[in-house]
């Protein structure tokens, strides 16, 4: 019987409804993951198009849909080359970093300048200087061969000056 609380219909209605929303979600971030693993693809054919923003923005759809997705984004070989070192240790190569800063800045600076109001304009221009304060100073830079050396199973070394000052 209903008990005490007595009945309640929503109950019943809302649990469907809401796992139907979370898996149209996984359904579109499988998607979009797809679609940005591809163009990560393309990127290493055609230098005008950046490989590892889209190949990170891939790992965080691919995470977000299903573990099945993810597990395959993580053996695959664009991964492996392009984003292993930096998950597993921090750091990118010069080369890598340029390409993510510079795609990076190249939209920030498009909505910068289309932007009228001044409080948007100083938000994108505090992010491009954190971006460019976090790729310097936080992120490890490492030379090519340094980064076919690295190991498989490490985790991130931490510094006691990654927590000084806060």
């Amino acid at each position: 019987g209903p008990g005490a609380l007595g009945y309640c219909p929503v109950v019943w209605v809302a649990a469907p409804a809401r796992y139907e929303a979370e898996e149209n979600m996984k359904v579109l971030f499988a998607s979009l993951g797809i679609v940005f693993f591809a163009l990560g693809a393309v990127g290493v054919f055609l230098p005008i198009i950046p490989t590892t923003p889209f190949l990170l923005l891939a790992s965080v759809c691919f995470a977000k849909s299903s573990d099945r997705f993810n597990n395959w984004f993580l053996s695959t070989r664009l991964y492996k080359k392009y984003l292993e070192s930096f998950v597993k240790e921090r750091s990118m190569t010069a080369k890598t970093k340029a390409c993510i800063l510079s795609f990076a800045s190249a939209m920030l600076l498009i909505a910068f300048f289309m932007m009228s109001n001044i409080p948007g304009r100083v938000a994108i221009a505090a992010v491009i200087v954190f971006k460019y304060y976090y790729f310097f100073f936080r992120i490890k830079t490492i030379k090519p061969e340094e980064k076919e050396k690295l190991p498989q199973a490490e985790s991130p070394e931490i510094h006691e000056s990654t927590f000084a000052e806060e």
